[in-house]
């Protein structure tokens, strides 16, 4: 592999309470990178075409998630093997009102399992973005999606590591909102040459 040589084009001495010289680096046979400069960006920014950073309908949305909630957590084996279950509790907090960050726990026969999870709203990408992490697993696994057409069901997907299988793969949720004291979350995993594999189903019940 080779590093890219920087060279910086030639410029004049810069004198005092003078503005400093743009300075173009370039590879090493001429081509110049693709980012514009700076002042490129400032002079040429709308404010009108900047996506709004403060709280927007969407975000509202994140509220369905606050609150605590207890969890009867499905886990399929896969095969003939009949699955686990086990109650679980999560409470969902807003951070603000632009993320809802989560933290799980259940008994998975005998040994704890805990985990935290965060979900928002980018404006840039117009998704919904979430990231999960748990004490089972040293992977940071990400998520993006959207609501269909009608608000009640949350779909979001993700290329993250599979530890079964030891490479890459899509992983797929789905949160079907039933109501607002109740919703399931299903979670899959796409496989080369075969069918979706079905991995958990938890039903939330929100805790009175």
């Amino acid at each position: 592999m080779t590093i890219p040589n920087f060279a910086p084009a030639r410029s004049s001495p810069i004198k005092s309470n003078s503005t400093p010289p743009r300075v173009s680096p370039s590879f090493g046979d001429g081509r110049l990178p693709c980012s514009p400069h700076p002042t490129d960006l400032m002079s040429s920014a709308n404010p009108d075409d900047s996506p709004a950073i403060g709280p927007s309908p969407a975000h509202s949305e994140l509220r369905r998630k606050e609150g605590t909630w207890d969890v009867r957590c499905t886990y399929f084996m896969g095969g003939d093997a009949s699955p686990i279950e086990v109650d679980g509790t999560e409470t969902g907090q807003m951070l603000g009102d632009l993320w809802c960050n989560s933290r799980f726990q259940a008994d998975m026969l005998g040994t704890p399992l805990s985990g935290n999870g965060s979900i928002g709203y980018d404006p840039v990408k117009k998704r919904y973005v979430g990231t999960w992490k748990d004490s089972a697993t040293p992977f940071l696994y990400t998520f993006e999606g959207d609501f269909d057409s009608e608000g009640k069901v949350l779909e979001m997907s993700g290329e993250n590591y599979d530890p079964v299988r030891g490479c890459p793969a899509t992983y797929r949720s789905r949160v079907e909102f039933i109501s607002d004291d109740e919703h399931l979350l299903d979670l899959s995993i796409d496989v080369p040459d075969g069918l979706p594999i079905k991995v958990l189903r938890y039903h939330y019940t929100r805790r009175k």
